[in-house]
């Protein structure tokens, strides 16, 4: 009954991963037509602000409460890798195409491996390779990189914003566990807005709000309230208790929710080889949760086993404690 339980789990907070993924995926076409109408950076602060702003409102005592119990360093990392990571995706969309832009933000899903033995001090996964390596070559499809001639800027911001992102995926449940999920999205919003409007004032001058069209301040809105408050409280939930490096694979779902979302906004339609790239990703996913799952699950029984009780009699499952635990 508790592996059940454990199970159900899993699933649940892998359902916020892709609660997250369809806000994000619908935000990404909304977005592009926001940043079109209005200077970039001060989109970008008008939505961090208002986030912020909601986040005080609705969750004022926590905020202040997971603040006092915060690790500070682990929380400038977290800070500062967000604030990269979210600047450098909105920005690439300016120098590059939505495919291109999505297909690079993606590749979070490879660095997250790589970086959580730097940052956590683990053993590097070798399993996690698989379905990693399906799920590259589905975003590739996907977002149709095949004759992208050269990384430009907007190519080298999309790298840069999964690099960070996966830095701030991997160091988040370190600092999930003395601060709240609430917390620390608060202080994630709050730190992006402010750099993105000191950004604003020092590159597009004083911002004239009465000028903003209205379809602008729409996307604002949803941006701050879907894409922010919603968003970071599921993923920052969800980070609290699944691996970072299984988090960053669930988020691939994101291009597959933004194609529909931009065939549906902006009339641009997917051929053949997307929907093999959005099967392959489909499929990589399914890979990684039944994986995460046996981990879980062999990891709970071995953990029922009583401090006087002798060594399980089954060798096979013995040893896939030991591979778990490695």
């Amino acid at each position: 009954m508790t592996l059940k339980i454990r199970s159900k789990g899993t699933l649940f907070y892998a359902g916020l991963i892709a609660l997250q993924c369809l806000l994000w995926g619908v935000g990404n076409p909304i977005m592009k037509i926001g940043i079109s109408q209005m200077p970039p950076y001060l989109c970008l602060a008008l939505r961090y602000l208002l986030a912020t702003t909601l986040f005080f409102a609705l969750f004022r005592r926590r905020c202040f409460k997971g603040l006092r119990q915060a690790h500070l360093p682990s929380l400038v990392g977290v800070c500062a890798f967000t604030v990269v990571s979210f600047v450098s995706a909105n920005i690439a969309l300016l120098h590059t195409s939505a495919t291109n832009a999505s297909f690079l933000m993606g590749m979070a899903v490879l660095f997250a491996p790589f970086l959580t033995p730097i940052f956590l001090k683990s053993r590097f996964d070798w399993g996690s390779l698989l379905p990693v390596g399906i799920t590259v070559a589905g975003l590739y499809l996907l977002c149709g990189m095949a004759g992208v001639p050269r990384l430009g800027l907007g190519e080298w911001l999309g790298l840069l914003s999964a690099c960070t992102g996966a830095a701030s995926m991997v160091l988040s449940p370190r600092l999930l566990t003395c601060m709240d999920a609430v917390s620390l999205a608060t202080t994630q919003s709050t730190t992006t807005g402010l750099c993105c409007f000191a950004l604003s004032m020092l590159t597009e001058g004083a911002p004239k709000l009465l000028e903003i069209p209205a379809v602008s301040w729409l996307v604002v809105g949803y941006s701050a309230i879907g894409c922010t408050v919603i968003a970071y409280l599921l993923q920052n939930t969800a980070l609290a208790h699944l691996d970072p490096s299984y988090v960053a694979l669930l988020m691939c779902a994101e291009p597959v929710f933004a194609a529909g979302a931009s065939f549906l906004l902006l009339d641009e339609r997917m051929g053949l080889q997307g929907f093999f790239g959005a099967l392959l990703i489909l499929v990589s996913m399914v890979l990684a949760s039944l994986r995460q799952e046996r981990r879980e699950s062999v990891q709970e029984q071995a953990a029922a086993l009583t401090p006087g009780e002798p060594a399980l009699a089954d060798p096979a499952f013995e040893a896939a404690i030991q591979k778990s635990n490695a």
